[in-house]
């Protein structure tokens, strides 16, 4: 008898190392890839989460931005993606006819693009020799450049009376617009 329990002492013990090497080799392996799969789903499942977040932020700011379209069309305006000299110098043209200046000369002195690299935001100087009177005509003719949806900044502008006083006076204007 004595024999028995220890052959069933023995297979206890046998069958007890044999599930802890089965646990180890068998179980083990399969639980920790079990582990790694449901931390790939939750990682997974807070990306989507993040990037469901953020497409509704963009949404959100399409609206807003659709909102504001009106401004977006004077931004638009005002900085042509084109800059086109001609059209520029005839809204000058225009511009000063309609305020009783005559332009007598328009030139452009080059493009510049500003001081951040990184913009595509082109500077162009234009000067312009104008005759006219000082008041209202140059008064008009300046409310109008700064009314315009374009953007004119004047950075300059000289004054030369005349030597009789029925003729016109003249003015030289220096001024910088911005465009792509």
């Amino acid at each position: 008898m004595n024999n028995i329990m220890t052959n069933k002492s023995y297979i206890v013990t046998l069958s007890v190392i044999l599930v802890i090497i089965l646990i180890v080799f068998l179980v083990w392996p399969k639980y920790q890839d079990l582990r790694a799969s449901q931390l790939a789903v939750r990682q997974g499942e807070e990306n989507l989460r993040v990037e469901e977040e953020y497409f509704a932020e963009i949404i959100n700011l399409s609206k807003k931005l659709r909102s504001h379209e009106g401004a977006l069309e004077r931004v638009d305006s005002a900085l042509p993606d084109e800059m086109s000299l001609p059209a520029v110098f005839d809204y000058f043209q225009k511009t000063a006819a309609k305020t009783g200046l005559v332009l007598e000369e328009i030139n452009p002195e080059g493009n510049v693009h500003t001081e951040d690299d990184a913009s595509e935001v082109i500077e162009t100087h234009i000067s312009m020799s104008l005759s006219g009177k000082y008041d209202p005509d140059l008064n008009n003719f300046l409310s109008a450049i700064e009314g315009s949806a374009r953007l004119f900044a004047v950075e300059q502008i000289s004054f030369y009376s005349p030597e009789d006083s029925n003729e016109p006076f003249s003015f030289d204007i220096k001024l910088k617009t911005h465009g792509y």
